[in-house]
This record gives C-alpha cells, sequence and structure tokens, in this order.
C-alpha cells in the first residue's frame, strides 16, 4: 500500500498543481501558500520554523517595500498588490525547506515532472489546434500560446535525463521515459523562445559539469543528441516563412530589446521593443529619484509610468504599470539599489551552498545550482523571482533542493552554537 502511495502520488500532486496554476487566480495560489505554510509549521516542524541564514535577504526586501510604500503615501491596493508579488514566492520557498522533513525528494522530483508534462502535453496540443485552424497561423498568435515554463520544461528534462548518473532513483522508466524525453525535447524545440533556449544551455552545463566524470559517452546521449539536431532541422524546415522570419528577426535584436537606448519618439520603436521603452522610463524615474529613492527605492505601490500602451494592448487605466519585464529595474524602483543587492546576495548564498557543500552525487546539487543561476539571468527579462505570474512549484523545490543540505551547511543558530562551544 505504500509503495502504491509513493508511486501514485506524485501524479495526483502533479496534476493537481497544473489545474491549480492553470485555472486559479494568483491571489488563491498566495491564500493556498500562506495556508499551507501554516500547516507544515503546526503540523510537521511542531511550530519551528527552519531556514537558511541568507533568507533573511528575501525579508528584507519585502519590509523595504512595504516601508517605503507607507512612507510615500502609495494607494493601499497598490501596496497590498506590489507587496503580494513578493510574498507569495518567499511563502513557498520555506514550505520547501519545511517539507525535507517529512516527504521523499523522489515524491516531490516526479510531482514537478508530472506538472510540467501536463502543461507541455497541452501546450503541443493547443499548438496543433492552432495550426488545424484553416486561418494562417501568426508568429504573435503562436507565441501566445508557447509563452511560458521557460525555466521549468529545460529542468524536467534534465532530471528525467540525469537522475541515475547523480545516484537518484530514476524518475521514470522504461519507454515512459523515453516518451516523456521526446515530448520535453519538443516542446523546448519548439518553443520559439530564447529565455527557454537560454535556460536549456545553461541546464546541460550546469548537470554536466556536475556529473560524475565519464570514461565514454553514453550511447543515449548520443541519440538525444542526434534527436535535437533533427528537431531543430525540422524546426528551420517546417516553420512558415512569416513565422521563421519574425523569429530570427527576435533573434537578432535579443541585445537591443534589454537596451534603454533607443529614440522612443518612433512609435514602431515602442511597438516592436516595449521591453526597451518600459525599462527606458524606469530608468528615468529612478533617475528622478533622491539618494534615499535611489538607494531604498519609491516603495510598492509605485507605478511605472509609461505610455503608448494602446500599441501593444496594455491598459495604463491606473497611470502606468507596476511590474516590468526586467525584473531589476523593477526592484531598483520598489526597493531601490539596496533591495538589488539584497536580491543578488540571496542567490550567491544559494550558489555557495550547493557548490561549496553540496554532494557531487546528489541531485539536489546541479538543481540549486541551475535554478540560481536561471533566475539570476531570467530576472533581466522575465521579472525573476519576484513575478506576478511565477511558478511557486519551481520556488518550492528550489528550496527543498537547498534544505537537503541542510546537515553540511551551517545556518545561523548553528554557527552561534558553534561559536559559544569554541568560547568554552
Amino acid at each position: 500500500m505504500q509503495a502504491l502511495l509513493k508511486k501514485q502520488a506524485p501524479l495526483v500532486m502533479g496534476f493537481a498543481w497544473f489545474l491549480l496554476t492553470r485555472f486559479t487566480p494568483p491571489n488563491v495560489l498566495l491564500l493556498l501558500g500562506a495556508v499551507g505554510l501554516l500547516l507544515v509549521i503546526l503540523w510537521w516542524n511542531h511550530g519551528r520554523l527552519s531556514l537558511e541564514g541568507y533568507s533573511g535577504f528575501l525579508v528584507g526586501i519585502l519590509l523595504l517595500g512595504i516601508l517605503g510604500g507607507v512612507f510615500y503615501g502609495a494607494p493601499w491596493p497598490y501596496l497590498i498588490r506590489d507587496a503580494s508579488y513578493y510574498v507569495s514566492p518567499l511563502l513557498f520557498f520555506a514550505i520547501g525547506f519545511q517539507l525535507r522533513q517529512s516527504l521523499e525528494g523522489i515524491v516531490l522530483l516526479r510531482s514537478f515532472l508530472f506538472y510540467v508534462l501536463f502543461a507541455t502535453i497541452l501546450t503541443l496540443g493547443e499548438t496543433l489546434l492552432l495550426f488545424a485552424n484553416s486561418q494562417p497561423v501568426s508568429f504573435e498568435d503562436l507565441r501566445s500560446v508557447l509563452v511560458g515554463m521557460e525555466m521549468q520544461v529545460p529542468l524536467a528534462f534534465m532530471l528525467v535525463s540525469f537522475a541515475k548518473d547523480f545516484g537518484q532513483e530514476p524518475l521514470l522508466s522504461g519507454k515512459g521515459q523515453f516518451v516523456v524525453q521526446i515530448l520535453l525535447l519538443l516542446r523546448m524545440t519548439f518553443s520559439f523562445s530564447r529565455t527557454m533556449y537560454l535556460m536549456l544551455g545553461l541546464s546541460l552545463v550546469i548537470f554536466g559539469l556536475c556529473k560524475p566524470r565519464r570514461k565514454s559517452l553514453k550511447v543515449s546521449s548520443l541519440l538525444y543528441a542526434f534527436l535535437g539536431v533533427l528537431l531543430v532541422g525540422a524546426l528551420i524546415w517546417w516553420a512558415p516563412g512569416g513565422i521563421k522570419e519574425n523569429f530570427l528577426h527576435k533573434l537578432t535584436q535579443t541585445f537591443q530589446e534589454v537596451s534603454a537606448d533607443t529614440n522612443w519618439n518612433i512609435e514602431t520603436n515602442i511597438i516592436q521593443n516595449w521591453r526597451g521603452y518600459e525599462t527606458s522610463v524606469a530608468k528615468k524615474l529612478f533617475e528622478s529619484g533622491d539618494a534615499l529613492q535611489q538607494s531604498l527605492g519609491f516603495g510598492f505601490g509605485q507605478l511605472i509610468p509609461v505610455s503608448h500602451g494602446e500599441l501593444v494592448g496594455v491598459s495604463l487605466e491606473e497611470g502606468g504599470i507596476t511590474i516590468l519585464h526586467n525584473g531589476y529595474y523593477s526592484m531598483l524602483i520598489k526597493v531601490g539599489t539596496v533591495g538589488v543587492g539584497l536580491y543578488v546576495l540571496f542567490f550567491m548564498g544559494t550558489l555557495i551552498t550547493a557548490w561549496r557543500k553540496g554532494l557531487k552525487q546528489q541531485m539536489e546539487r546541479p538543481l540549486v545550482l541551475y535554478v540560481s543561476c536561471a533566475y539570476l539571468l531570467a530576472t533581466f527579462v522575465i521579472t525573476g523571482f519576484f513575478a506576478r505570474g511565477g511558478d511557486p512549484w519551481l520556488v518550492l523545490l528550489f528550496a527543498y533542493g537547498i534544505a537537503s543540505k541542510k546537515e553540511q551547511v551551517v545556518g545561523a543558530s548553528a554557527l552561534i552554537q558553534k561559536l559559544q562551544q569554541s568560547g568554552q
């Protein structure tokens, strides 16, 4: 019975989470996160909260934003909305730590895999339906279906492919693993997402470096490399001309899109590079602030006063937007250079934890390294850790991986205890 539960629980958990993230508003997820954390603390951890010391950096960012919003008199609805973006990942990060004491890692990893798998199947199905329609498919139509899961899909592919290499029980076996790998490869190849391609490359490098050394290449590795080349070739051959041209144009404009140095008096530039435009407005707002505002931010509730929203379908009824694609500039406005510094320090802490203290054959080591690097990079283009449409499950898995090294990492309380013992 216990073996059956261990086998079926990940499938149920993955499907339930897929339904929640697909059909539940973010504020409901936030409430579920709060309730979940409360239950974890009271029932599974006897009221005690276990976290790494550098988790305080995230709490510091939250407090900076709230205090700044109150100090500068931000409207309460705006302040609460901004705070919710920062509270949600904090809650799930805490939950991930507590789960380490009561849930086997294999259950959580499999649940994450099934969650990504269900989302992948739905996305591939929606893509097929899109092309089954008699009307021509534009690049924007395709992107509206394929957008999202840029960090999760590459991670799921790495977890299912490398589990045995790290001494981990296989997440799937036999034909099931092969089918899932093919589906994930299809999802990544036909994503038309520069961010997902970047995350795939990053995950390959990190898992490859962390993997125990092998004297020869495995046949399966060569097979997947060959399949990857075939899929890329199919992408180039099969994609309609308009879609290929738009995607190649996006590739050539990658660095320009993260730059704010463009003539924004030309509407075409705004339409083609909205991310760069909103960043330029945020940059001007930041530079207009005094030393205190630049250091500690304008607080939660501060809007970024962009215009021309009608050109790209962005509603500006409130007088601006509350969050940017560039998460670093979002934080500069909300919590200043101090907040951005705390954000970077937090991920430096997680990187050091995984690299210096992790066991070489533990799956959690490359997992934490990948998620840390992915968030640091993705914050430039898809908001980052504090996101309106973020994925609590990824944050939970991230924290769970860090907590696995609790026995190797000296936390704040353990450090104080050791110092006291050395003093005696």
